[in-house]
C-alpha cells in the first residue's frame, strides 16, 4: 500500500461560508443553507461514522491512517494563518500561538477514551527523513530527462541516502539509549515509589507520636492548672500566716515591752530586797545589843488576837523576842522564829504586814 499524507482545514465564519484547504492552499468552498443552527451537546467522533446519536457504528467504515494536530478554533483563521500551520509541519508547536482561540486542542482530544486498534506514534524524526527522501525521489523523477543531471541528481541523492541512513543509524542508537535511560527512569521510579512508602510509614509513625505528646500535654496543663489552684491556696495560707505573723509580731513587741516592764518591775523588788537584806542586818546587830542586857519579863498568853494585835501588845510591843514569846503565839507564826532575838517594833511589824501577810 502507498500512504500519502494530507493536511485538511476548513475555515467558517458568520458569512455561513466554509473554506477548505489541503495542504495549504485553499481547494474550495461551500455554503451552509440559512436557518441552521449548531445545538448544544452532541458527540464528536473522529475515525469513525456514527449513524445514530453517538452510536450504530460500522465497522466497514473505520478510518485507516494516522490523526494528527486536530483542532477547533473559535475564529475563522485566515489563508496566510492556514498555511503557516502547514507550513510549519508536524513536529512544530505553531499552533500554540492561537491558544486564546483553539477551543478544542489535539492534546485533550488525547487524552479522551478510544475503541479500536489505536496507538500513539511519536513518528516526527521519522516522517523528517521521509519527507526528505520523497523530495529525493522527486528530484530524480524530475531530472530524468537530462542523464547528466540525472546523474548528478543520483550522487547527490545517494550522498543524502547515506547521510540519512547514517542519521537513521543516530536515530536508532539514541532511541536505544533513550530506551535504555526509560528503563534506569522506572527503575529509580520504583526505588523512589519504596522510599515514598517508607517515608508515608514514618510519617504515620511520627503522628502517632504527636498524638501521645499532644495527650501528655494535655495531662501536663490539667497537672499545671491543678498546680496554679494549688499555688493559689498556699498564697492565701501564706497571705493569712502573714497576717498572723504580724500579730504574733504586735503580741511579741507587746509582751517584749511587758517583759522589759517586768524585768524593771524586778529590778526595783531586788532593790527593795537589797534594802530590806541591810534592815534585817541592822536589826540582828539591834538584837545582839540587846540579847546582853535582857534579864527577863513576864509572859502570858494571849487569845483571841490578830498576829498584828498581839505584837502591839505590851507584852511584845518594843521588846525582844525570845523562845518563850514564841511559844505563846499561833503556830502559823513559824517565820517569826528567824527573828528571835529581835526588838518587836513598829517598824519589824510592818515589815512583817508587806512580806508575810
Amino acid at each position: 500500500k502507498q500512504w500519502y499524507q494530507r493536511r485538511v482545514a476548513i475555515t467558517a465564519g458568520s458569512s455561513r461560508t466554509a473554506t477548505v484547504y489541503h495542504n495549504g492552499r485553499q481547494t474550495g468552498s461551500f455554503t451552509t443553507p440559512p436557518g441552521r443552527r449548531l445545538t448544544a451537546g452532541g458527540y464528536l467522533v473522529l475515525g469513525q461514522e456514527q449513524d445514530s446519536y453517538g452510536g450504530s457504528f460500522d465497522s466497514n467504515q473505520l478510518f485507516g491512517g494516522e490523526l494528527d494536530k486536530t483542532n477547533i478554533f473559535s475564529k475563522k483563521l485566515t489563508s496566510s494563518e492556514v498555511s503557516e500551520l502547514y507550513s510549519a509541519g508536524r513536529c512544530s508547536d505553531v499552533e500554540s500561538k492561537y491558544d486564546d482561540v483553539r477551543q478544542l486542542k489535539w492534546e485533550q482530544i488525547l487524552q479522551q477514551p478510544r475503541t479500536g486498534n489505536i496507538a500513539e506514534m511519536d513518528t516526527c524524526p521519522l516522517e523528517q527523513l521521509e519527507e526528505q527522501l520523497e523530495d529525493a525521489r522527486k528530484e530524480l523523477t524530475d531530472t530524468k530527462a537530462s542523464k547528466e543531471e540525472i546523474s548528478d541528481q543520483l550522487n547527490r541523492s545517494e550522498i543524502n541516502l547515506n547521510k540519512k541512513s547514517s542519521e537513521l543509524e543516530q536515530v536508532r542508537a539514541y532511541l536505544g539509549q533513550t530506551t535504555g535511560q526509560l528503563t534506569e527512569t522506572e527503575t529509580q521510579l520504583n526505588q523512589t515509589e519504596t522510599r515514598l512508602d517508607q517515608t508515608e510509614t514514618r510519617l504515620n509513625q511520627t503522628e502517632t507520636q504527636l498524638n501521645q505528646t499532644e495527650t501528655q500535654l494535655n495531662q501536663t496543663e490539667t497537672q499545671l492548672d491543678q498546680t496554679e489552684k494549688k499555688l493559689d491556696q498556699t498564697e492565701t495560707r501564706l497571705n493569712k500566716t502573714e497576717k498572723h505573723m504580724e500579730e504574733v509580731e504586735a503580741n511579741l513587741a507587746v509582751t517584749v515591752s511587758q517583759l522589759n516592764q517586768t524585768e524593771k518591775n524586778l529590778e526595783e523588788t531586788r532593790n527593795d530586797l537589797n534594802e530590806t537584806l541591810v534592815e534585817v542586818e541592822e536589826l540582828e546587830e539591834e538584837v545582839k545589843e540587846i540579847k546582853k542586857g535582857l534579864s527577863g519579863f513576864n509572859c502570858f498568853k494571849v487569845t483571841n488576837s490578830t498576829h498584828w494585835d498581839i505584837l502591839y501588845t505590851e507584852s511584845f510591843f518594843d521588846e525582844i523576842l525570845t523562845e518563850d514569846m514564841l511559844a505563846i503565839l499561833d503556830e502559823s507564826w513559824e517565820k517569826l522564829e528567824y527573828f528571835k532575838g529581835t526588838r518587836v517594833t513598829e517598824r519589824l511589824i510592818e515589815f512583817f504586814k508587806r512580806y508575810f501577810p
